[in-house]
Order: structure tokens, then sequence, then C-alpha cells
């Protein structure tokens, strides 16, 4: 009556029944706290639709690398929207110094780009090579969350 079967049954029905209402609950306090942090609606809508183009990315490339969809993968999620918020987060508000400083048009964008980019590129390289070190695992809920997450994190950073 124990071990990982049933837990898995009883995590997927938890999930399936808790996952759309911790999601709506997490959107709505992110939406919440990037408008406070960043002022703008605008740079609100474009860091909520990084997160938005990064799942539905990965959910794509899921598909076409045959990833299974595991029910531990649901862990590896609110990091994956973490890491997005921050990079989004850093390289908005980059910009926005950069407007208040005078530049506008494509300066704005060279300017958050020099200033933030390694260090966003850096943050996404490195999560994603500890994602890449569970693809080792002979464990497939483990192996799938780090192809997730392999997936999650570079897709984030093209987003």
């Amino acid at each position: 009556m124990t071990g990982y079967p049933y837990l898995e049954v009883a995590l997927r029905e938890s999930l399936a029944h808790d996952l759309p209402r911790i999601a709506l609950l997490a959107s709505l306090v992110v939406a919440i706290a990037l408008r406070t942090m960043l002022g703008k609606m605008l740079d609100v809508a474009i860091a909520l639709s990084t997160i938005v183009v990064e799942i539905a990315a990965v959910a794509v490339l899921m598909r076409v690398f045959h990833v299974r969809w595991h029910v531990y993968d649901a862990l590896v999620l609110p990091v994956l929207v973490g890491v997005t918020i921050d990079e989004s987060m850093f390289l908005l508000h980059a910009a926005r110094q950069a407007e208040r400083d005078g530049k506008t048009g494509n300066a704005v964008v060279l300017r958050a780009l020099v200033e933030q980019g390694p260090l966003v590129v850096a943050t996404a390289l490195t999560t994603t090579a500890g994602f890449a070190a569970l693809l080792f695992c002979r464990f497939d809920g483990l192996f799938d969350l780090g192809a997730v997450g392999v997936l999650g994190v570079l897709l984030g950073l093209v987003a």
C-alpha cells in the first residue's frame, strides 16, 4: 500500500485538482509583484508574455523530442517561472534606467543587454547545467524533470 506507484497516483490526483488553482493564484501574485516593482503595465505584460512563450515552447518541444510529461515535472514549473521572471525583470529594469538616462529606441535595448545580458545568460546556463545533471539519472521521473528543466530554462532565456 506504499511506494512510488501509490505516491504517483496520489500526486497526479492532487495536481489535477490543485495545480490550476495554484497556477491562477501564483499568476495573480506574480502580476501584482511585477506591477509593484516595474511600475508599467506594458512591462508587466512583457514579463508575463515571456512565461507564456516559454511554457508553450516547452510543451511543443516536449512533443517534438518525445519527452514524456511526468508528474514530477510539476516540481520544475515554479523554477522555470521564477528564473524567467527574474531574467525579464533585470532586463526591463535596466531598460527603464536607460530611458531615465535619456536613451531612446535601440539604445535602450542595447544598454539593457550590455548591462544585464551576461548576468542573465550566466544564470540561465548555470541553472541549465544543474538540470542537465539530472539527465544521468536512471529514475524516469528525475530524468524527465531534468529534460523539462533544460528545455524550459533555455527557452525562457530565448523568450
